[in-house]
């Protein structure tokens, strides 16, 4: 059978899985896919309980799934599918697929049969076709793909997803790693794809299958007769990609070592480790060398960053460094721009202790004095990463120290003693150390999860929080909430989160004054 030819289903071999008594949120199921039972793959227990410990997170119960109708997206569909019915994962599928038109009726077809397959499962499809495709032949991979994303996202929103699932794979692991060290990069680079990001706000993005070689989820689509198509622009080797992947990455397992795909996807988890330590280690540099983050002279135009120039140059350069991406990325400005000659020129500059000026891509301008390393752009002082959008569908982000102003109010942080307990609402001491930048003021988030102060870190739905806090269910959507990377940290005007309690260890309080306009 060709894997593109059509079945009479589009299932192929339809099976049962194995029941469970386990609640999906109840903790690790020790083999929701026992190895040799039925068609159940070896590798699909490991995928399920990543997939689980990010509900644990806060993500679901609904989710999108990217799906091309290539095998990759055809196997995490089928396996997340299959999950669900065993009762091993509480999500709730929206099947979407981005119709490109490059192909013609290759194209169409690749369509119908994700629209097919996604009937015969049960799940809603959504099918959008590119309406202003790049002409020619060969069109570049960046705006085919930023167009997919942003597609993705917007069918989150519709259907308040928290999260957007793809297939990327093990062997797209080991080919971004190349790609990347063949056109140079540094250790972000070296990090390769990371299993979970931000899209947009309050979407995510989530690779369960990194670990899993392209080959094992061919193997079990052929196991239960699963069609899928092949895009032939996957083997066009004027594509660096398709190059790599039928060209360099064959030779080095041939040659130098036939796990040469594991051993580069191991590389990009520890890059990735490097990395979080690096921007924690720059986030720290940063707290100590902040000063403010307005200049009430300037207009209320330009947005502007003073830090201690002293401090900072005392630090090594590659710190100042990370130091200076973190504050890029808290305030949302434009990295895209900046390349490692910028950012080195940028830390070159604190060592300047003479008066003058420079200006960086995005509009942003340099200020330097004996004491002090201000940094200006051009935009309001609001700090939003999606400064168009309301309230309720993006978010503020907060520099660790000073004042943020949102439409709804003022929040203040500064660092205080840890052992100082506020007892105003609107007043709270947390532990800095727990939290993981950057810091988000927002709306709440269907589906939102929280674990409040004194149930010893057990989370509930935070609308069962806000009804046991007598709010009303009109006014619970306005209710504001301070949110860090893991989730939320304090429900305004009522509790803190367990996790960022002060204890007998804490060594550097925050204290949160909120002001409603």
């Amino acid at each position: 059978m060709s894997r593109s030819d059509r079945n009479d289903s589009p299932l192929g071999q339809t099976f049962s899985p194995p029941q469970h008594d386990r609640s999906p949120r109840s903790g690790k199921v020790t083999a929701p896919f026992p190895a040799g039972q039925g068609f159940w793959p070896e590798w699909g227990e490991a995928v399920v309980e990543r997939c689980r410990g990010w509900s644990r997170r806060g993500i679901g119960p609904s989710v999108v799934v990217g799906v091309s109708g290539g095998g990759d997206s055809v196997a995490l569909l089928r396996l997340l599918d299959a999950a669900i019915r065993a009762g091993a994962l509480d999500w709730s599928l929206t099947v979407a697929h981005f119709h490109h038109g490059l192909r013609g009726s290759q194209a169409d077809a690749e369509a119908d049969a994700v629209e097919r397959l996604a009937h015969a499962l049960g799940w809603p499809v959504v099918v959008e076709r590119w309406s202003d495709p790049p002409q020619g032949i060969a069109p570049a991979e960046a705006p085919l793909r930023a167009a997919r994303l942003e597609f993705l996202a917007r069918v989150a929103s519709h259907h308040q997803a928290r999260a957007v699932v793809l297939a990327h794979t093990r062997d797209d692991q080991a080919e971004t790693v190349l790609q990347r060290v063949l056109r140079g990069c540094g250790p972000r680079g070296l990090g390769g794809i990371p299993p979970r990001r931000r899209l947009t706000q309050g979407v995510d993005l989530l690779r369960p299958l990194l670990e899993v070689p392209r080959a094992c989820l061919r193997d079990w689509l052929t196991a239960i007769g699963q069609p899928w198509h092949d895009d032939p622009t996957n083997t066009d080797q004027h594509r660096t990609r398709a190059w790599i992947r039928h060209d360099l990455l064959p030779r080095a397992r041939r040659h130098v070592n036939p796990q040469a795909d594991a051993h580069l996807a191991r590389l990009a988890r520890h890059a990735r480790i490097l990395c979080r330590r690096l921007e924690h280690d720059g986030a720290r540099l940063l707290r100590t060398c902040w000063r403010d983050h307005l200049d009430e002279s300037t207009s209320s135009e330009e947005a502007r960053v003073s830090l201690d120039r002293i401090r900072l140059a005392a630090a090594p350069r590659w710190l100042r460094v990370e130091a200076l991406r973190g504050l890029w990325r808290a305030r949302g400005w434009p990295e895209a721009d900046m390349t490692q000659r910028h950012w080195h020129k940028l830390a070159r500059l604190v060592e300047t202790p003479q008066e003058r000026s420079d200006h960086f891509p995005g509009g942003l301008r340099v200020r330097i004095n004996r004491n002090d390393f201000v940094i200006s752009h051009p935009c309001k002082l609001t700090l939003s990463p999606i400064e168009s959008r309301a309230w309720d569908e993006g978010g503020f982000v907060v520099v660790a120290s000073g004042t943020t102003v949102t439409p709804r109010g003022r929040l203040t942080i500064m660092e205080t003693s840890p052992h100082l307990i506020a007892s105003d609402p609107f007043l709270e001491t947390i532990d800095a150390d727990t939290l993981h930048l950057p810091l988000i003021l927002r709306g709440p988030r269907p589906g939102e999860r929280f674990d409040p102060l004194g149930m010893g870190g057990s989370t509930q739905p935070l609308n069962d929080f806000l009804r046991s806090r007598d709010v009303p269910r009109t006014e619970r959507s306005a209710v504001v909430l301070l949110s860090d990377a893991m989730g939320i940290v304090w429900v305004v005007g009522h509790r803190i989160a367990h996790r960022v309690r002060l204890t007998s260890a804490s060594r550097r309080g925050w204290r949160l004054k909120w002001v409603e306009d």
